[in-house]
């Protein structure tokens, strides 16, 4: 694609308000052609509609710098577009009043994906000075009682603050498609309809005491717009993910007490090999899915190859995947009893009385994987990357198949 092209479509989202195409496009942009000013300065632009007037400042600098390097009529624009960024003031906005609260919905897909949500609402309740609020209602795979939040099913309450504190008191939310009479809704207007995809950028220097986060945000979204003076700024995204599941996530004890137990009762000092054989059902995401769990058994033969007395902890939603394996390798091969499906049906699909344990499955299994000794898996998964944020491995010890769907921008939540 031309330069002029690529400028052409950035201007158009931001014209459209679609501020999370026009970031994504801008920083593939600065990615692809670090010596033009263009992708720095319509990154200008778009801080300047977001409110963050700081990112506006840094980047306009950027591309005031490489400005110099180029004279004539391409670039005329931007010299006149920069002095306008410069002689703009700083919106009126008003803080909201404080304490002001982010009210974190399940995005309502699988279980870490659901949890990527969260980390990536948390970092933006952070970034925007609120307090998170976090319910999983009705819309969640994992939740048997669509009254209740079934995120405290797993977890320990983020805040001290519920919400029902949080909306006893008066106040505008944001968007407004929410009221203190609608907030325990499920599912209002999330792909399509009026304030509908709106992630965590459009949430910057909102006055709104209540914000609510309903789409999903990727923490690879965040990242470039964390501010210097922030703790996590400047980490690699893998990184950030560690940190803030450290700082803000704990099993319910009874759940980590079955966690413990699984690891107590089936690992040693024998190394284990970890291994995660994605179902199939993911292929329409990933159409490589196939030949990269067929890659996964030669990986596992160089492992034993040098380490003939690995165990293999296994990993998988599907049963024949258990009957291969054990098939192959015999009595070093061991998992838990979860829950798993014939065919490539998703599990969370399947019918069950008690759908939260569905979560806890996936939860002691990521768990006892972190536990292993090296570990194997797809990267188009969202498990084998929460297994690599659960600890920090040595080096040669992790091995993911493909690209780490953490580090990869979803193109699909802004394509509108």
């Amino acid at each position: 694609m031309i330069q002029s092209q690529a400028v052409q479509m950035v201007v158009s989202a931001i014209n459209r308000g679609n501020y999370g195409s026009a970031d994504m496009m801008c920083r593939q942009m600065i990615a692809m052609t670090p010596q033009y000013p263009w992708g720095p300065y319509l990154l200008a632009v778009t801080a300047n509609h977001l409110g963050d007037y700081r990112a506006r400042a840094k980047c306009a600098a950027v591309a005031s710098e490489l400005l110099l390097e180029y004279s004539g009529a391409d670039f005329s624009e931007i010299a006149q577009g920069l002095a306008e960024l410069a002689s703009t003031p700083k919106s009126a906005t008003p803080a909201p009043r404080q304490p002001a609260y982010l009210i974190i919905k399940s995005w309502g897909y699988g279980f870490w994906s659901d949890v990527e949500h969260v980390m990536a609402s948390l970092l933006l309740a952070e970034m925007t000075h609120r307090i998170p609020i976090v319910r999983w209602g009705g819309n969640s795979y994992y939740s048997s009682d669509e009254t209740k939040d079934c995120f405290q099913k797993y977890f320990n309450p983020v805040s001290d603050v519920t919400l029902e504190d949080a909306i006893a008191r008066d106040g505008r939310f944001y968007p407004p498609k929410w009221s203190a009479g609608n907030i325990r809704q499920d599912y209002l207007s999330v792909w399509e309809g009026a304030y509908s995809r709106l992630s965590g950028l459009y949430f910057f220097n909102r006055p709104e005491r209540i914000a609510v986060s309903d789409f999903f945000t990727q923490v690879l979204e965040l990242t470039p717009w964390l501010h210097e003076d922030h703790w996590l700024c400047g980490l690699d995204v893998i990184t950030v993910m560690r940190r803030l599941y450290e700082k803000y996530f704990s099993l319910q004890k009874d759940i980590q007490q079955e966690v413990d137990a699984y690891i107590a009762d089936n690992f040693d000092d024998r190394p284990v090999l970890g291994v995660h054989v994605r179902n199939e059902d993911k292929g329409s995401e990933n159409q490589d899915l196939a030949d990269e769990n067929a890659r996964i058994p030669y990986m596992i033969e160089r492992r034993l190859a040098r380490n003939p007395d690995l165990r293999i902890f296994l990993m998988t939603d599907r049963d024949s995947v258990i009957e291969d394996y054990r098939s192959r390798y015999g009595a070093r091969v061991f998992h838990t009893d979860c829950i798993r499906t014939s065919d490539d049906t998703a599990v969370t699909l399947l019918e069950a009385n008690d759908r939260s344990r569905f979560g806890i499955d996936i939860i002691k299994d990521t768990y006892a994987a972190a536990a292993c000794t090296y570990f194997i898996g797809n990267g188009s998964s969202n498990i084998p990357p929460m297994i690599e944020i659960l600890k920090e491995w040595p080096d040669g010890h992790f091995e993911m198949i493909g690209d780490n769907i953490k580090l990869v921008r979803n193109w699909k939540l802004h394509d509108w």
